[in-house]
């Protein structure tokens, strides 16, 4: 990016600068107790439009940053489904190397392109989880915050969990 409009862009007021701006104007608005006269209503009300512009530009750059963060998850589930579709490619073609080199009964291949081993390896099977004795499972702890929030909501303390409030911005 060109050093001129790096140094433009950096000129340029924030939002946070216009709302200080505002507030300030806002402040300095005054009423003569004599003649009823307000000064700095037609600075604040230009300061005001100027905000509202400022926070429009704003909302606009979050809606299309939205609709990025929405296009990369799309692009993500697209890339998992091509990752799926890989990975059991790979599972065929191991299957059908074992099964083809299994009929013929080799058990190793060295090429100058690929050297094959198969070998038999054990692992664990499990057929029915629910016939599996306790001694061999885990337990996994989760915390339910539905539970928790039901549970303040009514009244309870919950020790190391607290309601908070979020605000939010809804574009439309």
């Amino acid at each position: 990016m060109p050093e001129t409009v790096k140094s433009a862009i950096a000129k340029k007021p924030t939002l946070r600068t216009r709302a200080e701006e505002l507030l300030a104007l806002a402040q300095a608005v005054d009423v003569d107790p004599d003649t009823g006269e307000t000064t700095g209503l037609e600075e604040l009300e230009a300061a005001q439009a100027v905000f509202e512009e400022k926070a429009s530009a704003v909302a606009v750059a979050l809606r299309m940053a939205r609709a990025y963060t929405e296009t990369l998850k799309q692009y993500k589930l697209d890339i998992a489904a091509r990752q799926k579709a890989a990975e059991a490619k790979c599972e065929r073609l191991e299957a059908y190397l074992m099964d083809n080199m299994g009929r013929v009964g080799m058990k190793r291949l060295d090429t100058v392109e690929a050297r094959v081993t198969l070998k038999d390896t054990e692992a664990v099977e499990v057929t029915d989880e629910q016939l599996v004795p306790m001694e061999y499972k885990k337990i996994k702890w989760e915390v339910s915050k539905t539970a928790i929030r039901d549970a303040i909501n009514a009244g309870e303390t919950v020790d190391g969990a607290r309601m908070v409030t979020h605000r939010s911005v809804i574009i439309k």
